[in-house]
């Protein structure tokens, strides 16, 4: 196991040679300056790959903590060479913390007088080096020229002191070619390349380990001490020891490292809530504004029909989103709108109003676009009433790469539709322009320039993109959406001119037809991505209703892994059961933190919490190709979150408990659809499909307390993806 760390004191300059070194802002703000500069204010880190020459320039009172790990040692175990990025000043992600979290645990390690301390190092150091390239590797680097090869062949077998016999034979040589080759393409011949190595680790060894001389000499290919002093002294003009006597770290015992070593531990505590049952305020159930549908098209069957007024006598939305469909329109001289009218009226009798998306880039239509929306405004005002058309909405959707041509068409459309709309007075209710929220190279010069809008929609998914058409790295931390939210509000084109933000389509870590969204951690992840975004988006769209909405549903099993609420006969999934927790929530909001959020009616009390699990590096290695018999395999770790939720200032009395919950026992469809058909992919019945509505609620337990002083303490243990709604009623 080759890493090691150095707490920096002063300005330094330093490079990174057959290291990825991780550089951590101690105290106050550093700077580190390769061919660009990279500002780290403190607890912040920047990963740098091999080869790389970079300047530590430390503020007043700041330090720096230097992680190295060997190149060498990541590709002899995962077989790779990999470029890895990292720099938690530019992007929010709790990786950041956690990867802080793994190095704090090595550098105790380091530190340990336990007997089982090397074995508990590398049980440490392999779970690092799993998260580290899970996280942070970007792409893994194809080299072929021969150059590579050659010293790559080297760094592998270093080691080993392997011969120059044994290196020609590994590339199918005779050892006179390949010493001539060698040289020829490397510089320097083989044996002193082989030896520079060599020496070049043992100096790493020297400065930051307590190994003995003779285990730096054969850890690092050579026969003997007196070997390794001799070639050292050649090389150096100085001998090991003296060598490590002037030049070895020292020590690092100080206050700064003891900070960093804090972190460890801080996600083991139980989960505290205090809740002041006096402190309520009203707010808006931003997450039941906009129901995504999709096309007219959909609606002409029955079944969808019948599941989506469900869903609206359930969830009551306020908007139904569905693509603007002009072609009927351009088929017909004298249009009716009596196609519309079958959908519309449905709609609105189940007192839905309209959000239409435009698609801009359909630059043949987006001409008649004007016309149409004339018309049928003028139309619909005369059926439901101008005070109805008012409430609808308008999305002018952008979704393409950016440049300065198509945004000035994109503005010229909004303009003219604008134009449209006032003449009805429902100027206000245009919006746009769905770009995707981490895409830097579209929402920033988007947001920059003036246009009709006053309400922004935006798309997210865990990517960073270089461009649009290119993805450069997965994100795999859950609360990728706040993130992006909180970096957004931090911008300046934000702080100079606030504006509602709507999540109007999100892209989550599971694809389509993957079993997960069948499962609790679909119910989960919805119940904390909307406690992640409380408060800070006007809308959040919920994104595919209905499995039967998926292309070539029918022909599917029961459950296939569509991403609906609800499977194609109707059974519900663990993510309808989110949705109808978050919709019994009341209407005053009280306190909320990462895993719970808190509701009043006064007297009343509710709490909806989750236990949402990241997904692990083997979902990520299996990921188009998931397996229920692998399930438990897909997430970091299956350890219960234990919360503690204390009130205070209740109005003393009895109170109810009623506690519903979700987890892989309870309400958990695919668990029980698994149970019932084993691995036979059988069609099933109506007994079969009466027997999992039956068995596929979640449970609920009844409890009763007693409040004296206005406190009340209500402590529960949730499962891995487990979800809970918990309602407390005053009785007397």
């Amino acid at each position: 196991m080759r890493y090691y760390f150095d707490v920096v004191r002063e300005n330094r300059r330093e490079q990174t040679h057959k290291q990825i070194v991780i550089i951590i802002a101690i105290g106050k703000s550093v700077t580190i300056v390769t061919d660009r500069k990279y500002h780290l204010d403190q607890d912040e880190l920047l990963i740098l790959n091999n080869d790389i020459d970079y300047h530590i320039q430390l503020s007043p009172g700041a330090k720096a903590l230097v992680f190295q790990i060997s190149s060498y040692e990541i590709r002899k175990l995962f077989h790779q060479t990999y470029y890895f990025y990292g720099n938690s000043h530019e992007e929010i992600d709790r990786k950041y913390h956690i990867l802080q979290q793994h190095i704090a645990s090595l550098i105790r390690l380091s530190y340990s007088k336990s007997p089982y301390q090397e074995v508990e190092t590398i049980k440490a150091f392999a779970q690092f080096l799993i998260f580290f390239v899970n996280q942070f590797a970007l792409e893994t680097i194809q080299e072929q020229d021969l150059a590579y090869r050659l010293k790559e062949y080297v760094e592998d077998n270093y080691e080993e002191n392997v011969s120059l016999s044994d290196a020609s034979a590994a590339f199918n040589m005779t050892p006179q070619y390949f010493s001539k080759l060698f040289k020829e393409t490397i510089g320097i011949n083989y044996h002193h390349y082989l030896r520079r190595l060599q020496l070049t680790h043992a100096m790493d060894d020297l400065m930051h380990s307590d190994l003995s001389l003779l285990h730096i000499a054969l850890d690092n290919g050579f026969p003997n001490v007196k070997a390794f002093q001799s070639y050292f002294l050649k090389a150096y003009g100085i001998t090991p020891l003296a060598y490590r006597q002037q030049y070895k770290k020292p020590v690092i015992q100080e206050e700064a490292i003891n900070d960093l070593l804090k972190v460890e531990n801080e996600e083991d505590k139980e989960h505290y809530l205090i809740v002041d049952a006096l402190d309520d305020k009203k707010y808006e159930k931003f997450w039941s504004k906009i129901l995504n549908f999709g096309s007219y098209a959909d609606f002409h069957d029955a079944n969808i029909q019948q599941q989506l007024l469900n869903t609206q006598e359930h969830f009551h939305f306020d908007y139904l989103r569905i693509d603007m469909n002009v072609a009927h329109f351009l088929s017909s001289e004298h249009y009716s709108f009596y196609y519309e009218e079958n959908f519309f009226d449905l709609l609105m009798h189940a007192h839905f109003s309209l959000w239409f998306v435009i698609d801009f880039r359909n630059h043949q239509l987006m001409q008649h676009v004007e016309h149409y929306l004339k018309d049928m405004l003028s139309h619909f005002a005369n059926r439901y009433s101008i005070d109805n058309i008012r409430k609808w909405r308008f999305e002018l959707s952008y979704n393409t790469f950016f440049d300065k041509r198509k945004h000035e068409e994109y503005g010229q459309a909004c303009k003219r539709i604008y134009d449209v709309l006032k003449k009805f007075g429902c100027e206000k209710n245009i919006v746009g322009a769905g770009v995707m929220l981490d895409y830097k190279q579209s929402v920033m010069p988007f947001l920059s320039k003036k246009h009709a809008l006053e309400n922004y929609t935006f798309i997210d998914a865990p990517f960073h993109y270089h461009d649009m058409l290119q993805i450069s790295q997965i994100v795999k931390d859950t609360s990728f959406l706040k993130n992006d939210i909180k970096k957004l509000k931090q911008s300046t084109i934000y702080q100079d001119h606030p504006f509602p933000i709507y999540i109007t389509d999100m892209i989550d870590h599971l694809s389509d037809h993957n079993i997960l969204n069948d499962a609790c951690y679909k119910g989960a992840f919805i119940v904390k991505t909307v406690i992640d975004l409380f408060g800070e988006v006007e809308a959040l769209s919920c994104m595919m209703p209905f499995d039967l909405l998926e292309e070539n549903a029918l022909g599917e099993a029961e459950l296939f892994g569509g991403k609906g609420l609800m499977t194609k006969s109707n059974l519900k999934k663990p993510s309808w059961y989110a949705y109808e927790f978050l919709s019994r929530l009341a209407s005053s909001f009280i306190t909320k933190d990462d895993h719970a959020l808190v509701t009043t009616n006064k007297e009343n009390y509710q709490i909806i919490c989750h236990n949402c699990k990241d997904l692990s590096y083997k979902y990520y290695l299996d990921e188009t190709h998931i397996s229920y018999d692998h399930i438990r395999d897909y997430f970091e770790d299956d350890e219960p979150l234990k919360c503690h939720f204390h009130f205070e200032n209740m109005k003393d009395g009895r109170y109810l408990i009623k506690r519903r919950f979700a987890n892989e026992h309870f309400g958990s469809i695919l668990d029980n659809y698994y149970a019932l058909i084993g691995k036979n992919k059988l069609p099933l019945g109506g007994t079969e499909l009466s027997y999992l509505k039956q068995v596929s609620t979640p449970k609920e337990v009844l409890d009763e307390v007693v409040v004296y002083n206005g406190v009340m303490d209500l402590k529960i243990s949730l499962e891995k993806n487990e979800f809970d709604y918990i309602h407390i009623i005053y009785q007397y």
